[in-house]
């Protein structure tokens, strides 16, 4: 889904910004939050997944229409903190260009 929005022209984006990004953006942190529970409940996830995991929101964080960046840095940056020690990555090593 969110990769469909970030492929929209700048206005379909804009436009999007009131109604579906904010949804989107409580989806994703739902999703933070669940992986953080499930890891502390003893889950474990593959390196493949995380490293994954990882690059996916990196390169989202990185997209070059600032309604995408301004949900998904920070969407990226609450994964650090919470999960990021699987990846030996905390807030502090974000890596914004």
């Amino acid at each position: 889904m969110t990769e469909a929005i970030a492929s929209q022209q700048p206005l379909t984006i804009q436009q999007l910004n009131h109604t579906l990004i904010p949804r989107l953006s409580e989806e994703w942190k739902a999703w933070v939050f669940k992986v953080d529970r499930m890891l502390k409940q003893g889950r474990m996830f593959t390196t493949d997944t995380v490293r994954t995991w990882e690059r996916c929101l990196d390169e989202m964080a990185q997209h070059k229409t600032p309604e995408i960046v301004a949900f998904t840095r920070t969407i990226r940056d609450l994964w650090l903190a919470k999960v990021g020690y699987l990846v030996n990555r905390g807030p502090s090593h974000a890596m914004d260009v």
